[in-house]
């Protein structure tokens, strides 16, 4: 597997001149397609801001956000090529009808009406010519209209498609969002109003799946997650952590290429915690979903392969969980919280 998303010298400043505060000073990594991001860091370092950034709901100060691998705009290329086909097939008529025009010209000598059938052709050649010259113009602005995207070397020797999410316009970035983001909230954002199912099923409903097969997928998804039995109830009638599987099951119900977890075992107790956790390892083994987790909390981080410590809005350090046991990666978390000034504040009541 490939890089799926990069962040490059990312800052964020809030403020005007007088009183500028930075909240990310030149934030730079990588993330693999398929792995199990974790970013910690005490309050105020940035966490939040960068998730913030990454998703789209913030915009950056300076620096590039590239996300590899991602499918929008290409019809709107294709569309393009398709106009300079159709272009090069209007100037062959066109050429034919130039062609149609001499030869009548030649007949005109013997009869009128010929040379002003060949007249009549060249015309119709020319006007085919525009017509393809058009489409092509169409085929530029369905490329224009689609986001744009740039070819990128990879370190494997590949060549994939990236996107610069920095650079997209409104009505692009809610696209994007839609097609490419998946998002899980502290607290749920579940509507009341709606059953388990159709929570999970909205999420399609936005995305325009037909209705044929929505029925299909929700139930596909809630089994994976261990909630096929909860489909028919309401938010307020589970448990926090049903709720919380709830939403994990919202957010990858379309395929999103990131799922972006913030604080997601905040409002939970431990043992449903512990259960939304293993849920949430699963779906990245299995399911090959590619996860960032903003967390506070070492025990919930400790389910991460990979670990970026925030301090006053720059990466501190990293750790890799490798071939480690959970007990043993959790305790090299803990010691670099301590060097970093979290300390046992950042520890979950939970014990591994």
């Amino acid at each position: 597997m490939g890089m799926i998303l990069e962040l490059e010298q990312i800052q964020k400043y809030y403020g005007n001149e007088g009183n500028i505060t930075k909240a990310l000073g030149g934030i730079s990594f990588a993330v693999e397609e398929g792995e199990f991001l974790g970013i910690m860091g005490a309050s105020g370092s940035g966490k939040t801001t960068l998730l913030n950034c990454i998703s789209t709901i913030d915009t950056v100060s300076a620096g590039h956000i590239y996300l590899y691998g991602q499918q929008i705009g290409e019809s709107g290329q294709q569309a393009g090529e398709t106009g300079k086909q159709t272009e090069g097939t209007g100037k062959q008529t066109e050429e034919t009808g130039q062609q149609v025009g001499e030869t009548g010209q030649q007949t005109e000598e013997t009869g009128r009406q010929t040379g002003k059938i060949g007249k009549q052709t060249e015309e119709t050649g020319q006007q085919t010519g525009k017509t393809g010259k058009q489409t092509e113009g169409t085929g530029q602005q369905a490329g224009e209209t689609g986001i744009r995207t740039e070819k990128s070397q990879m370190s494997d020797g590949r060549t994939a498609q990236r996107i610069d999410i920095t650079q997209m316009k409104a009505k692009e970035l809610a696209r994007f969002r839609r097609e490419n983001l998946g998002f899980v909230f502290q607290d749920f954002n579940l509507l009341d109003t709606l059953t388990i199912s159709e929570n999970i099923a909205l999420a399609l409903a936005i995305n325009k799946v037909p209705a044929g097969e929505v029925e299909g997928r929700v139930e596909e998804m809630c089994e994976k997650l261990n909630i096929g039995d909860i489909l028919h109830k309401y938010p307020y009638q589970v448990s926090g952590g049903q709720k919380q599987r709830c939403a994990c099951a919202r957010a990858l119900i379309n395929h999103p290429k990131l799922l972006l977890a913030d604080e997601p075992t905040g409002a939970l107790d431990s043992h449903s915690a512990r259960m939304l956790l293993s849920t949430m390892q699963q779906i990245n083994e299995q399911l090959c979903a590619t996860i960032l987790m903003v967390t506070h909390d070492a025990f919930t981080a400790s389910y991460a392969s990979r670990i970026l410590f925030l301090k006053d809005g720059a990466v501190f350090t990293e750790l890799r969980k490798g071939d480690d046991e959970r007990n043993t990666f959790f305790h090299k978390i803990l010691n670099v919280l301590t060097m970093i000034g979290g300390g046992q504040s950042h520890v979950c009541e939970t014990r591994v």
